[in-house]
């Protein structure tokens, strides 16, 4: 979820809040996602996400135009657990702070070099050298160099004293969490870039709401009521120091014994900091590949990935609330020996919800090719090769098992690749009778993210592929040197 601040003015866009895991999208009414949240008692195999299979609303995450930054990684991390006075992390009460912190603290570890974590690393952009603070090196990866790495820089449990009681008559707000951060970075001198992100996770029952968005509406992390509607998580971004370095933080809320809930088998023990994981899990993604949502406005586009037919949709968005298939313990995944529950992310090259992903390791290749009135269906599948200097290297596009790229959709694949060069691309239909391409777009990055070289190729059609003619080659030469 996602919060613009645009002229010093909090709007909350509704098509964008992250429900709790039992929150799923109901209806779409003039082209804006509305969301309903169901009780918990509700499974989450009953939701049907975008990235549910069959896929017939889905749509591949792009770079905004103009393109915005992804984090840099290593990550630093920083866990800041606010429990103002009279709460506890977990509903059972302080005895058990200890334990969830503990294993908050060890997810972020474990998740670190993670197949899991990998994931991002299919969805680079060049490097934010505008926010380059004097501790992030120039030439520093923008999207990992093979694993994607975290570094815990602190975990802290603060009982700093709120302006507000956290209650539903006076909650707590944004900007409050706003303030704990930055009393933070400030006591312990830290410059803030886009290598770090601070997860602020509440005490147990503490509501915490965003007020008076663009159309009036009010938020709060407790039960939605006739003057509230509900939002359980978000990540966001704000600057400091004479607005230099962006601040890109998550606020983690925890609404048992009411408000945001999630009824699982703990693999853990503590079903508040696991339910806490699934939150962590979507938000902490969405934040590396769109980090600077918050700042985004239509005079100064940031975005970073996002599905840019489905209302904005980040990489989390995609695969809300999907934890399936779960093991007998709870866990869907096991990261360093460890069980977890996590949120399935949104693959494109998989083109669905997935839990793991081999790591995109040096140089980039990203192929945006659209589909024109001829679509290439749930039977069909295509690959690219990219021939340099008598080398070549095979890409499938779409597999026989993914969903079918339909009229004048657009599809965005990322891949590692020898070289930063490429002489000719030749795409094929490998099974189908037909597909028409509209155009294709080539862009190879070098290894910190920077582009190397892009060409793009239009037509109406560019080409219209057969099983009798089922190629068509398309020469790069600004890719060549």
């Amino acid at each position: 979820m996602k919060i613009a601040d645009i002229d010093g003015t909090i709007q909350l866009r509704p098509e964008k809040l992250l429900r709790s895991r039992f929150c799923a999208p109901n209806l779409f009414m003039a082209g804006v996602l509305l969301f309903l949240c169901f009780a918990a008692s509700i499974p989450v195999l009953a939701q049907r996400p975008c990235g549910s299979y069959p896929t017939p609303t889905c749509n591949d995450l792009a770079p905004g135009l103009p393109s915005g930054p992804v984090m840099q990684s290593p990550y630093q991390v920083y866990l800041l657990y606010w429990i103002p006075q009279g709460f506890s992390l977990d509903p059972g009460g302080s005895v058990n702070d200890g334990k969830y912190s503990t294993i908050l603290t060890n997810f972020f570890k474990d998740l670190s070099g993670s197949t899991y974590l990998d994931l991002v690393s299919q969805y680079p952009a060049p490097c934010p050298r505008q926010f380059n603070g004097p501790n992030i090196p120039t030439n520093q990866s923008c999207f990992g160099s093979g694993s994607v790495n975290i570094t815990l820089e602190a975990s802290i449990i603060t009982p700093y004293n709120p302006p507000h009681a956290g209650t539903h008559n006076d909650p707590l707000l944004d900007r409050d969490i706003r303030k704990v951060i930055t009393d933070f970075i400030d006591a312990n001198h830290l410059v803030p870039g886009l290598n770090s992100e601070f997860f602020v996770f509440m005490g147990s029952g503490v509501v915490v709401c965003q007020y008076n968005d663009a159309q009036g509406n009010h938020y709060c992390t407790d039960a939605p009521t006739t003057t509230t509607k509900q939002v359980c998580n978000w990540h966001n971004a704000f600057l400091l120091n004479d607005n230099v370095y962006p601040v890109v933080y998550s606020l983690i809320s925890n609404g048992q014994p009411n408000g945001c809930q999630c009824n699982i088998t703990s693999p853990n023990g503590l079903a508040s900091a696991d339910c806490a994981i699934i939150g962590v899990s979507h938000e902490f993604f969405e934040s590396i590949t769109d980090p600077l949502w918050g700042l985004a406005s239509p005079a100064s586009p940031q975005f970073g990935w996002i599905d840019p037919l489905n209302t904005g949709n980040e990489i989390g968005d995609q695969c809300n609330g999907m934890t399936d298939p779960l093991n007998t313990d709870g866990s869907n995944v096991t990261l360093n020996g460890r069980p977890y529950v996590v949120q399935r992310i949104w693959s494109n090259d998989d083109a669905g919800c997935v839990l793991g992903f081999a790591a995109i390791i040096g140089p980039s290749i990203e192929y945006d090719v659209g589909t024109g009135t001829n679509s290439l269906d749930v039977f069909s599948s295509a690959t690219a090769t990219v021939e340099s200097g008598g080398n070549s290297t095979l890409d499938v596009l779409k597999g026989l098992d993914q969903p079918a790229w339909g009229t004048n959709s657009t599809h965005v694949r990322v891949f590692s690749v020898p070289g930063a060069k490429a002489d000719d691309v030749v795409i094929a239909l490998t099974s189908g009778a037909s597909w028409d391409i509209r155009d294709f777009t080539l862009t190879i990055r070098n290894p910190n993210g920077d582009t190397a070289c892009s060409i793009g190729f239009f037509g109406s059609p560019l080409a219209a592929l057969t099983s009798q003619m089922p190629t068509a080659t398309f020469t790069t030469p600004i890719c060549q040197r």
